[in-house]
């Protein structure tokens, strides 16, 4: 495959304010799928802590919940830490080997975990407990699918969903046809044939939960050569938006989404058609939409003093914690 320029690395933003466990919230085929959490540090036993889920990104083929510059930018583990929350950051089984339906029968598996046996594991851990009446879930990119299904299936329980330059346009020719000799986050394109060698050479029985940078020419050579549904499979899962233009979705009261409106990898239009759906057909819920200069991450190194994102995170907060 062509050669990837360096990937920006990012130290964990949640070491300075957080410890971390480690769980599994299920087990595949002798495969454990596991979830970190991370608890604050200067908490009291037997505090009872808002929660915050992290859906990483990836293209649903690559990444895993430390890659942190598809997870989530320092801003982020400050706010949690200003709110002492329990940030809890999930993997999930990824595509080509696992089709859209297995993916979502992941997430499920881990919100099930989180509402069952989780509390009890982190109080004999931790002798705190999490608050699960005051929950949040952001997802970045391809964690942003991962969010919105979820926030689908659960908009009661969820109070607030923070979606980041999301993947949810999946029925668009961008994933169809495939973006062509686009250029992506700065990589190249990546040639049909190679791709094509790419995923034939692949183990398709293999159960894949954490997907290095080694996975990026498929994932980009995917969305470019029109590859996405043969790697996600057409299971009705892999088109989020359905329900909602169906107008039979509802989601959480709040829901903020941003996007660079300079997007080589995830179109804008994508988060534009969301917004109109929400507004259109998911009555009561309240929705916030940026739009900043910026690529794909944009928002990863914004600091967390920036004007525009204090005013968002102060509408999260009163959503999420009031």
């Amino acid at each position: 495959m062509s050669s990837l320029p360096p990937i920006p690395q990012m130290p964990n933003p949640f070491a300075p304010f957080f410890v971390t466990d480690v769980f599994t919230y299920k087990t595949f085929q002798d495969t454990p799928i596991q979830t970190d959490v991370h608890v604050p540090k200067d908490i009291e036993p037997g505090e009872n802590l808002p929660m915050l889920l992290l859906m990483h990104g990836g293209s649903l083929i690559a990444g895993h919940r430390r890659m942190w510059p598809l997870l989530c930018g320092p801003w982020l583990a400050t706010f949690a830490a200003k709110h002492k929350a329990i940030v809890v950051v999930p993997d999930y089984r990824l595509a080509p080997e696992t089709k859209t339906p297995e993916i979502l029968a992941d997430l499920v598996s881990f919100w099930e975990w989180v509402h069952g046996v989780f509390p009890s594991l982190l109080k004999g851990k931790r002798s705190v407990t999490p608050d699960l009446s005051k929950l949040a879930i952001r997802g970045e990119s391809a964690g942003g699918w991962c969010a919105l299904h979820l926030s689908l299936l659960y908009p009661q329980e969820i109070r607030t969903s923070i979606l980041a330059w999301p993947m949810v346009d999946t029925e668009s020719d961008w994933y169809k046809v495939g973006s062509g000799n686009s250029i992506m986050m700065g990589m190249p394109p990546f040639p049909k044939d190679q791709t094509e060698k790419y995923l034939a050479s692949m183990n398709m029985n293999a159960v894949t939960t954490q997907g290095g940078y080694d996975r990026f020419p498929i994932a980009i050579g995917g969305m470019q050569n029109g590859f996405a549904h043969i790697i996600w499979g057409k299971g009705e899962e892999t088109f989020v938006l359905r329900a909602l233009e169906r107008g039979c979705a509802k989601l959480p009261k709040f829901v903020w989404i941003s996007h660079g409106k300079d997007d080589t990898a995830v179109p804008l239009e994508g988060s534009e058609k969301l917004v109109r759906l929400i507004r259109i057909n998911s009555a009561g819920t309240s929705v916030r939409f940026d739009v900043k200069p910026g690529d794909h991450g944009f928002d990863n190194n914004v600091p967390f003093e920036e004007e525009w994102l204090q005013e968002a995170l102060k509408q999260v907060a009163v959503a999420w914690l009031a």
